[in-house]
């Protein structure tokens, strides 16, 4: 018995001196694995204004209108958008309305943001028109400071979407556009101060304008008020109309954008689609605004339910444009540890797809990478190891490991002494 302790632990003492000089640890083999929650863009949402706003008066006296409301909800949190716009207008008879949705959406754990205006700016449910700039500015700071509850940080706000199409405005003629930049950096500042009042920490600077509009009539100066975003209320011809809008914002002046409001088909500019066609075109737009994605801030499609550009049906569920929705909502996740052939971990290694997205190793050699589900070719490299690439195939919301070991170009006497030991180890482990 003694023997053969004795020989237990001569074999354990060079096991582990196996180990040390490999530079590998025994719990090298017992890795948990992460669980990512990565996105394309920062802000994904999904508009309900064909409910949330022209069925405000109507739907209120609905004796199933919780039911509604959570159905919509459900199926935008389903579509993978991590964030809702709603656009109950803020006049004192919708506040209860308004407040279902948000409390709807605070459930199912998505950014609220907040697409109302005040129903006489435009005219809407029979109110008189003809409220004034500062008249708007004031409502504005009323309705934040008299509502506190109704934030939360991490919100957004727009106290006027399109407000060209209402007040003293209609549309804004170049004679007001001096005006007009003035009123969009009065509401951001009026906002701030007013949630700043209430300690509540909520994005301000999304002014969605149409996107024609804003390319003839902002300037450097109003959009660097406004934080260097630019939202804008862009329906297009073609998917490269997208692309062309980011592009002008981004090297005129070196802005983000903001997608306030983009779907299909609209009658007027598309013509009439098939739900094929319609789920085509989506995807393709979106790819444009993928392709883009480094100057995209968030997004917003509109809508969920009614209309032309619905991804859902009445009766709640899916449309097959949903499906595009979903595919670049919900990306496939990439990730794994980079290694040298000796196990150990690798920092500030280079992991990049094919289709352009890229990340770099972290201290304990870890990665993670969000990428379009389907076939892609991933390279790991830096300038001291081979580059070596490896196929994926990935499918949309799964995760996949992709581990790798690196051969270093020029490895010391030391480093193929601790590979040939590692080998010798190996041998041992497998005829324990």
């Amino acid at each position: 018995m003694r023997r053969i302790a004795a020989i237990l632990i001569f074999l354990l003492a060079g096991l582990a001196l196996l180990f040390y000089l490999s530079g590998l640890n025994p719990g090298d083999y017992f890795k948990k694995e992460g669980s990512p929650a990565l996105t394309f863009w920062k802000y994904q949402c999904i508009d309900t204004m064909k409910t949330s706003r022209d069925q405000a008066r109507s739907w209120r006296e609905n004796p199933r209108l919780e039911e509604y409301i959570e159905r919509e909800i459900t199926a935008i949190k389903n579509m993978g958008a991590n964030c809702v716009a709603i656009a109950t207008p803020y006049d004192e008879e919708f506040v209860p309305y308004l407040s279902m949705w948000v409390a709807e959406a605070r459930k199912k754990d998505l950014i609220v943001w907040f697409r109302g205006n005040f129903s006489g700016w435009e005219g809407w449910f029979g109110y008189l028109k003809g409220m004034t700039s500062g008249q708007h500015l004031e409502k504005t700071r009323k309705f934040i400071l008299g509502r506190p509850d109704l934030f939360r940080d991490g919100d957004i706000f727009t106290p006027a979407p399109e407000a060209e199409n209402g007040g003293p405005f209609r549309h804004v003629p170049p004679a007001e556009y001096a005006s007009f930049r003035q009123f969009l950096v009065d509401e951001k500042r009026t906002a701030d101060e007013s949630f700043a009042k209430i300690g509540r920490r909520v994005t301000t600077n999304w002014l969605s304008v149409n996107g024609g509009l804003a390319r003839r009539m902002l300037d450097k100066k109003t959009i660097d008020a406004l934080g260097g975003i630019v939202t804008i209320d862009h329906y297009v011809r073609t998917p490269a109309e997208m692309a062309d809008y980011i592009k002008f914002f981004k090297e005129k002046y070196g802005a983000k954008v903001v997608i306030g409001e983009f779907g299909a088909p609209i009658p007027d500019i598309n013509g009439r689609m098939t739900e094929g066609e319609q789920k085509i075109f989506i995807e393709r737009v979106f790819r444009e605004i993928y392709e883009e994605r480094a100057w995209v801030e968030g997004l917003n499609y509109w809508v969920s339910l009614g209309g032309s550009t619905a991804l859902l049906y009445d009766n709640g569920s899916e449309r097959p444009a949903a499906d595009s929705i979903r595919r670049y909502f919900i990306p496939a996740i990439l990730h794994g540890t980079v290694t040298n052939t000796l196990g150990a971990e690798l920092s500030g290694i280079t992991v990049e797809a094919a289709s352009g997205q890229k990340t770099r190793t972290d201290d304990s050699g870890n990665y993670t990478l969000a990428l379009l589900a389907g076939e892609e070719k991933v390279l790991f490299f830096d300038g001291d190891h081979h580059p070596t690439a490896q196929d994926v195939a990935l499918v949309s919301g799964e995760k996949f490991r992709a581990d790798m070991a690196l051969r270093p170009k020029s490895p010391g006497f030391s480093y193929r002494l601790r590979l040939l030991l590692k080998e010798v180890r190996n041998r041992i482990l497998s005829n324990l």
